[in-house]
C-alpha cells in the first residue's frame, strides 16, 4: 500500500494551531503567580501536543500502531477507574478521562477480537468492564450524555460518508451540522451573559457568568497556567480560600488560563483534529471507517463532555486531551487518495490548485483572529488593564499563603507588600478608558482593603454603573455601604447581586480581626438585615 497522507491544510492548521497555543502557555507562565507550577504545567501540555502532532511526520501509517494505541487507551481507562475506586481522583475527573479513552479503548478490543487474539482481549475487556463500573459510580450523569453525544457523531459520520443512494443532499447535513454547532456556541453565550434563563438550581451558567469576569481582566495573557482557583477565590468570590478549581466550560478554562490567544489556538487544534477525522470517513478500507467511528465517539464525548466540565485541562491529566486528536490525524496516514469532503478532491489538477490555496489559507485563521483582536478598538487600555491585574496578581499571590495570611486584606495592609506598578498601571488605564470596569473594581477592591472607604466607594459605584450584574462588584459596593452605616443601601446592593450571608460573615470577621469595632457592628447589623429580608423574600436566594 502506498504512503498515506494528511491534507497540508489540516497539517498546517495544527502546526499553526499549536504554535500559538504553546506560546500562549509561555505568556502563562509569564502571568503566573506561581511560576513553579506553571512550568510544570507548560511542559506537560506542550509534550502532550508534540506526541498528537506525530501524525504529521509520518508517512507509512499502520493500523496496528492504532490498535496499539487503542490498547493502551485500555489499560488507562482501567487504571483512571480503579483510581476512583482507591479515592485517588475526584470522580468528576475520572469521569472525563473515561469519556475520551473508554471508546479507544473499544477500538482495541474489536481489533484484538477481529484477529482472534482472544488470550489479550479477555483482560482487555475486564479493563474496560473496570472503567465503565467506575463511570457508574462517578455518578457524572453530564459524561454518559457526552458519550451519547460522540456516539450520535459517529452514526452522523457514517451516515454522511455512506453510499450516495443514501443521502441525496448532503451538503443539507452539512449546513445542519455547522448550524448544530453555531447553535450550541450562541446558547453557552446566552446563559453566561443571562445565567437567570435556567432555573431549577442548575450552577453551571452562573459559574460561567462568574469566570467570565477573570477574561474580562486577563484576554491577552491569562491568570497562568494553574493559577484558576486562587484568582477566582481572590477577585470574584472574595474567599481566603480555593473555591472553585475550574469553570467547568473546557473552552473557557483555556482562555482563561491563557487568554484568548491561547483560546484562538486551542480551537483550532480541534478544528484541524475534527479535519482530519473527516478526510478518514472517505476511505473505503474497513479497518479506518470502524476506528474512524471510534475516534469520532471518543473526540465528540471529550469536547462534549467539555461543555459543562473542565476536568482534563484543568488536572494533571491535561494530555489526555490531545490523545484523540492524535487518533484522528493519525487515520488519514493509512491511505492515500482520501478525500476532505465527499465527492470533493481537493487534489485534483482540474481544481486549479485549490487544495494548495487551502494549504496555504486556512492555517492563517487563528493568527487572523489574533491580529483581529491585537487591534481592536481601546486595545491600548484593554491591555494597561491587563499587565496592571497580572501585576496586581503576581505580587499578592506569591506572597499570600493561608492561614499565614488569615486574608488577603491583611496582606494588602502589609508593607511587605508592593502594588506601586499596579495602582500605577490602574490610573494609566484609567486615563485612556474613564470607563475600564476592571481598573475601578481592583482600585475599589484594593482600597476598601485598606480601610479607604470613601475612595472604595466612588470606584465601586462607577463599577456598579457600568456592569452591575458583576458579583464582586456587588458584595464590595454592599460592605462599603455597610461600614458606612448605610444598611439600607448595603442590603439592596446585596439582594440585587444573590450574595450569601455565610460569606458576609467572613467580612465581619475581618472587621472584628483588625480592631475596628464601629466597622464590625455595622457589618454584623447588616448581615441581620440581609438574612431578614432573605427570610422575607425566598425568591431572592444565594447563588451557589
Amino acid at each position: 500500500m502506498m504512503a498515506g497522507r494528511l491534507h497540508p491544510a489540516i497539517r498546517n492548521l495544527y502546526l499553526t494551531s499549536g504554535a500559538l497555543f504553546v506560546l500562549s502557555g509561555l505568556v502563562g507562565v509569564w502571568a503566573a503567580a506561581d511560576r513553579d507550577l506553571a512550568w510544570m504545567r507548560f511542559v506537560m501540555l506542550s509534550l502532550a501536543w508534540l506526541g498528537s502532532a506525530v501524525p504529521l511526520v509520518v508517512r507509512h501509517g499502520r493500523s496496528g500502531v492504532l490498535a496499539l494505541a487503542g490498547l493502551m487507551a485500555a489499560v488507562a481507562a482501567g487504571l483512571a477507574g480503579g483510581s476512583l475506586f482507591l479515592g485517588l481522583l475526584p470522580g468528576e475527573n475520572v469521569a472525563a478521562a473515561l469519556v475520551t479513552l473508554l471508546p479507544l479503548g473499544l477500538g482495541g478490543l474489536q481489533w484484538l477480537i477481529q484477529r482472534g487474539q482472544l488470550g489479550w482481549a479477555w483482560p482487555t475487556g475486564l479493563s474496560l468492564a473496570a472503567a465503565v463500573a467506575a463511570l457508574a459510580v462517578a455518578q457524572e450523569r453530564s459524561a454518559w450524555i457526552a458519550l451519547g453525544a460522540g456516539l450520535c457523531l459517529a452514526a452522523l459520520l457514517s451516515w454522511r460518508h455512506g453510499p450516495a443512494r443514501l443521502l441525496r443532499w448532503p451538503w443539507a447535513v452539512d449546513l445542519a451540522g455547522l448550524a448544530g454547532i453555531l447553535g450550541v456556541a450562541g446558547l453557552w453565550v446566552g446563559l453566561s451573559l443571562r445565567p437567570e434563563l435556567i432555573a431549577g438550581g442548575w450552577n453551571r451558567p452562573v459559574i460561567w457568568h462568574d469566570a467570565l469576569i477573570l477574561l474580562q481582566d486577563y484576554p491577552l495573557t491569562g491568570v497562568g497556567l494553574g493559577q484558576t482557583a486562587m484568582v477566582l477565590s481572590s477577585y470574584v468570590y472574595l474567599f481566603h480560600v480555593p473555591f472553585l478549581y475550574q469553570t467547568y466550560n473546557l473552552f473557557l478554562q483555556v482562555a482563561v488560563e491563557q487568554g484568548l490567544p491561547g483560546l484562538f489556538g486551542f480551537v483550532g487544534l480541534v478544528a484541524a483534529g475534527a479535519a482530519g477525522l473527516w478526510q478518514a470517513y472517505g476511505h473505503p478500507r474497513r479497518t479506518v471507517r470502524h476506528w474512524a467511528n471510534w475516534v469520532a465517539v471518543s473526540l465528540g464525548g471529550t469536547f462534549a463532555f467539555g461543555l459543562v466540565n473542565a476536568g482534563l485541562y484543568s488536572s494533571w491529566l491535561a494530555p489526555l486531551l490531545f490523545v484523540p486528536l492524535g487518533f484522528a490525524l493519525w487515520l488519514p496516514a493509512l491511505a492515500t487518495g482520501l478525500k476532505l469532503t465527499a465527492g470533493l478532491d481537493l487534489d485534483r489538477p482540474e481544481l486549479g490548485g485549490l487544495g494548495g490555496y487551502l494549504a496555504a489559507l486556512v492555517p492563517l485563521i487563528p493568527v487572523a483572529a489574533l491580529a483581529l483582536l491585537l487591534t481592536w478598538p481601546g486595545i491600548e487600555a484593554l491591555l494597561e488593564a491587563n499587565l496592571a491585574v497580572v501585576a496586581q496578581t503576581r505580587a499578592e499571590l506569591s506572597l499570600y499563603r493561608w492561614p499565614q495570611w488569615p486574608i488577603q486584606d491583611e496582606l494588602r495592609r502589609s508593607d511587605r507588600l508592593d502594588l506601586r506598578e499596579a495602582l500605577a498601571r490602574y490610573q494609566k488605564t484609567l486615563a485612556i478608558a474613564p470607563t475600564n470596569v476592571t481598573a475601578h473594581r481592583r482600585l475599589g477592591q484594593i482600597a476598601l482593603s485598606r480601610g479607604q472607604y470613601e475612595l472604595a466607594r466612588r470606584h465601586l459605584a462607577a463599577a456598579f454603573q457600568l456592569a452591575p450584574d458583576q458579583r464582586p462588584v456587588r458584595q464590595m459596593l454592599g460592605e462599603v455601604y455597610a461600614v458606612l452605616g448605610q444598611e439600607e443601601a448595603a442590603v439592596n446592593i446585596w439582594q440585587g447581586g444573590n450574595a450569601d450571608p455565610h460569606k458576609l460573615e467572613l467580612r465581619q470577621w475581618w472587621y472584628s480581626h483588625i480592631g475596628a469595632g464601629p466597622e464590625s457592628q455595622s457589618m454584623d447589623q447588616a448581615i441581620h438585615a440581609l438574612k431578614r429580608a432573605l427570610q422575607a423574600n425566598p425568591a431572592f436566594r444565594a447563588r451557589p
